[in-house]
């Protein structure tokens, strides 16, 4: 969430659309795999999530992973 600057809401609904599992009630320092992620930023990309900034969601992920941050995100 972090990376991207999104809200949890919008996170939750790309990452439940994704299928990726996520954390419990609160799990603010949950490890996502770089796979999910990745399948995360193709989700981000579909139509569906364009409108909430799915271009832009998936670019800065992109930009995580590059990075070598480890696949880290907050949601």
């Amino acid at each position: 969430m972090e990376a991207s600057g999104i809200s949890a809401g919008i996170f939750d609904a790309i990452r439940k659309a994704s299928r990726v599992k996520g954390p419990g009630h609160g799990g603010l320092d949950w490890l996502f795999a770089p796979a999910d992620i990745k399948i995360m930023i193709a989700q981000a990309r579909k139509k569906t999530h364009t409108e909430r900034g799915g271009d832009r969601i998936a670019l800065a992920w992109e930009a995580l992973l590059a990075g070598g941050a480890g696949g880290r995100a907050e949601g």
